[in-house]
């Protein structure tokens, strides 16, 4: 498939966008620029092309595996396509006569500025002439800086099979991630007990303290999102309580979840009728406790419903009550508006 050859200025203006993204300060739409290049290389993996394309995505697959972008095409479109190119790179065609690119210290926007360069057929014309320049030097001067490795050595086949098999590991095991994959192992055993009710107690904890564990909360919000979807928490205790936790560890993750997470969590929310939350109520004018109390007091006051010896019947009728319900599920959908915007999900 022909491409349309980069100018210099583009190239050049490309490289501004991929050093923006790679500092992480993108200037454009980093989701956009990404899946452009992936497409590219998709399109011709084979051509001249493809040195440029292989280290651009190499330099800013941390930036699509770190959770920024929320879109699971991107970084499968960014695999796919590297690993065409990785099937027409001969690794044995290296005669082993300059550097490798074999540490983790070289700078990505470098790296990532020099693929544009790569881009252009300008750019491609003057990295052949500098091997042939390095071919005529004499020895002494075949030392490089570890800073500094020539352009030859970033278009050897070796090299950038090695750095394209690194990034689709890297985007393969954020993939697995995203496909929830062992993120509820053994959480069915830690949040139901032998009676089949759920302890509500310990999973709005640990949804909510996103400082003692990260990885434990969001785990705990999807395990919620999961269980109220599938009906198995039954009880009405064990609903409101799950939804509950939902609610808490949404509150808490203020940037947003992406895959798996966030479209679990929507569809647990669409469980509850909003219209219902429109009806009279049997409390009248009675604050319901969801809006009336500060997020950073909903913890305690959630603790304290589950408490038995506390709480009072009217109290959890008040929690449960559809109107304090849809308020739970209006600020989630808000959220969640706010997490597709930033996570550059849409």
């Amino acid at each position: 498939m022909s491409l349309v050859e980069l100018s210099e200025a583009e190239a050049a203006e490309l490289a501004a966008e991929l050093s923006g993204i790679i500092v992480d300060y993108p200037s454009g739409d980093p989701r956009l620029t990404l899946q452009q290049c992936a497409d590219r290389l998709a399109a011709d993996p084979g051509g001249p092309e493809r040195d440029g394309l292989v280290l651009i995505l190499y330099a800013t697959s941390w930036y699509a595996i770190s959770g920024r972008i929320g879109a699971s095409s991107l970084l499968r479109d960014m695999a796919s396509s590297l690993r065409a190119a990785l099937a027409t790179l001969d690794t044995d065609a290296c005669d082993g006569d300059h550097p490798h690119a074999e540490r983790d210290s070289w700078e990505l926007e470098a790296i990532a500025t020099l693929g544009a360069q790569l881009l252009t057929e300008q750019g491609r014309r003057f990295s052949e002439s500098d091997e042939s320049d390095e071919d005529d030097e004499d020895d002494e001067d075949d030392e490089y800086d570890e800073d500094e490795l020539p352009v030859e050595a970033w278009r050897c086949p070796k090299v950038l099979a090695a750095l394209a098999a690194e990034a689709v590991e890297n985007l393969s095991e954020a993939l697995r991630k995203m496909g929830g994959e062992g993120i509820l192992d053994g959480l069915d055993e830690r949040y139901v007990g032998p009676d089949g009710r759920v302890d509500v107690l310990l999973l709005v904890r640990t949804a909510h303290d996103r400082l003692r564990s990260h990885d434990a909360s969001a785990a705990a919000g999807l395990w919620a999102a999961r269980r109220i979807v599938s009906d198995g928490a039954d009880a009405q205790q064990d609903r409101l309580g799950t939804l509950l936790a939902l609610g808490l560890c949404v509150s808490v993750w203020y940037e947003g979840l992406v895959d798996p997470y966030l479209p679990a969590m929507e569809a647990a929310i669409a469980t509850i009728d909003l219209a219902s939350g429109e009806a009279p109520c049997p409390h009248g004018d009675t604050p319901h406790p969801w809006s009336a109390i500060q997020q950073r007091d909903r913890l305690a006051a959630i603790t304290a419903l589950f408490d038995p010896e506390a709480t009072s019947a009217e109290t959890l009728a008040l929690w449960d009550c559809p109107r304090n319900l849809a308020d739970l599920a209006r600020e989630c959908l808000a959220d969640f508006k706010d997490w597709r915007t930033m996570r550059q999900y849409d």
